[in-house]
């Protein structure tokens, strides 16, 4: 599926248009998004929502009272973080379904609890899992791809391909952070929790899909 991070995106129509958003001046980011979105196939998005995904969306629930009394304290806030990826290494290593995904979803998840102090008021602890969480992915797709083309197009610096992909999950983020998704917030069981998130993830993505010519980036 072309995700890992030394790896190109997949050949195919849609991810030439994807590589092409790295050449033409005017594609911006929410432009770029909205191509990825079109060029995933259904194993791809299926992969967003699975077990280790899950998985980590339901330790990161499990530890929230944690989160919640480390609030403003960030030594606190390291120690959650780091319980939390220990508790997922560990099980994922038990499991052996390690995956891409899961490594994306695990560093999002950490992010989430660094910044807890930083969550606007009233931003419920999954919803900033997923803006987190997908936009480290597409900032991951972005970011494989976007250097090879440094010089051929648009971009002359690794700095300036660099602001892209920082403005790519800005994007996201806000996008995402905008959706209600408050069933999310009462699973408990990795597989209610992957099921939860099949059906989730798919409208975000939906979400940040915009017609040719509407770019808010």
């Amino acid at each position: 599926m072309g995700t890992s991070a030394s790896q190109p995106s997949p050949r195919g129509a849609g991810w030439r248009a994807v590589r092409r958003a790295y050449i033409e001046p005017d594609v911006g980011p929410s432009a770029a998004v909205t191509r990825i979105v079109q060029a995933m196939d259904k194993d791809f998005i299926a992969g967003l929502s699975g077990a280790p995904v899950a998985r980590v969306l339901r330790s990161l629930l499990a530890h929230s009272s944690e989160v919640v009394v480390a609030s403003g304290d960030q030594a606190q806030l390291v120690a959650v973080a780091c319980s939390l990826r220990e508790e997922v290494v560990e099980t994922t290593a038990a499991r052996r379904d390690a995956s891409r995904f899961g490594e994306i979803a695990l560093a999002a998840a950490t992010q989430t609890v660094l910044a807890s102090s930083r969550r606007p008021p009233g931003m419920p602890l999954a919803r900033a899992f997923l803006g987190t969480y997908l936009a480290h992915l597409f900032a991951h797709i972005v970011g494989r791809d976007i250097s090879r083309y440094v010089g051929r197009g648009r971009f002359t610096s690794i700095a300036e391909a660099g602001e892209f992909v920082h403005a790519t999950e800005a994007h996201v983020v806000e996008e995402v952070n905008a959706l209600t998704l408050a069933e999310l917030e009462v699973a408990e069981e990795e597989e209610e929790i992957a099921q939860l998130l099949s059906d989730v993830v798919p409208r975000a993505l939906e979400h940040l899909v915009r017609e040719e010519g509407e770019d808010a980036g």
